[in-house]
């Protein structure tokens, strides 16, 4: 999904209102599931067949989630250790580090169908 796009102007508007309505328990629930929503929305319009699109989109979100995961489980950890500590350093290295794409700027996912 591109910023200036249709389905933008149409998510935004609401995603913020929803937001509004609901408690603040669920708030956090919305953002969560409206951003992997927002980050994904490319795979469904990427082209190709629709088992193609589907398997990017399973691929999106679930490096999506254990990118949260790890980010999350680090923050937490983080907050627990003193501030100057060594292993405090490794960690919020660490996050970063476990996040980077191993694959050369430009290369495509392996499977990925180059003929369109």
């Amino acid at each position: 999904m591109i910023f200036n796009s249709v389905a933008y102007v149409i998510f935004l508007p609401l995603v913020v209102t929803t937001y509004y309505f609901l408690s603040q328990k669920w708030r956090q629930y919305l953002l969560l599931s409206a951003s992997l929503f927002f980050y994904s929305f490319w795979s469904l319009h990427r082209g190709g067949s629709w088992p193609q699109r589907l398997r990017n989109l399973f691929i999106t979100d679930g490096l999506l989630l254990i990118t949260i995961v790890v980010d999350f489980s680090v923050a937490r950890w983080l907050a627990r250790e003193e501030r100057n500590s060594r292993r405090r350093w490794i960690l919020a290295i660490s996050s970063p580090l476990i996040e980077i794409d191993p694959r050369a700027p430009g290369e495509s996912d392996p499977g990925e169908d180059h003929r369109s």
